[in-house]
């Protein structure tokens, strides 16, 4: 069934359909070239491509605050030639602020995620761990990379929301059920 025995070692083949046996069998180009022939057949987005999209929103979003938001000067100083500093700001903001708008896509799309990986998952237990190994691990990343000037931050990762979220879907479920 699968070209490539570690695949068949590491996975239980009776989980997946026969496309998704072949599909884990292609290289990272040959999958990227599968989802974009899915975009251009216009079939339904599937969890691969949201998330994806949602990593390459953030990404922007991410981009546009670390680096083009508090790296203005340094920005300015190699990029900025001939233009006056106000001018060079002011459409620094906007390329700025459309990163930011663009960015913001990916919250909604990571919580569709959480919503459609808790009722499918098949150890709440385990998603939840994951949860909140990544909330421990980007947090760090996140207070240095977004508010570097601050001893202590204030604010808190999305990691943080998502995992809350999940708690409460928990919770909910639990006392529903009981």
């Amino acid at each position: 069934m699968f070209k490539d025995s570690r695949i068949c070692k590491y996975h239980n083949q009776e989980q997946y359909t026969p496309m998704e046996k072949e599909i884990a069998t292609y290289g990272l180009k040959d999958r990227l070239l599968y989802y974009e022939a899915l975009l251009a057949k216009k079939q339904m987005f599937n969890g691969h491509i949201l998330k994806l999209v949602a990593a390459i929103t953030m990404f922007i979003d991410h981009f546009s605050v670390a680096i083009l938001m508090y790296g203005r000067e340094g920005l300015y100083t190699r990029f900025g030639g001939g233009l006056e500093r106000a001018v060079f700001f002011e459409r620094l903001n906007v390329v700025t602020q459309t990163g930011r708008l663009i960015g913001r896509t990916a919250f909604p799309i990571y919580c569709f995620l959480l919503v459609e990986g808790f009722f499918h998952t098949s150890s709440r237990a385990k998603y939840f761990l994951r949860l909140l190994l990544f909330c421990f691990l980007s947090e760090y990343a996140f207070d240095h990379a977004l508010y570097p000037q601050a001893s202590t931050s204030a604010h808190c990762s999305v990691f943080v929301t998502l995992t809350l979220g999940f708690c409460m879907m928990w919770i909910m479920e639990t006392l529903k059920e009981s």
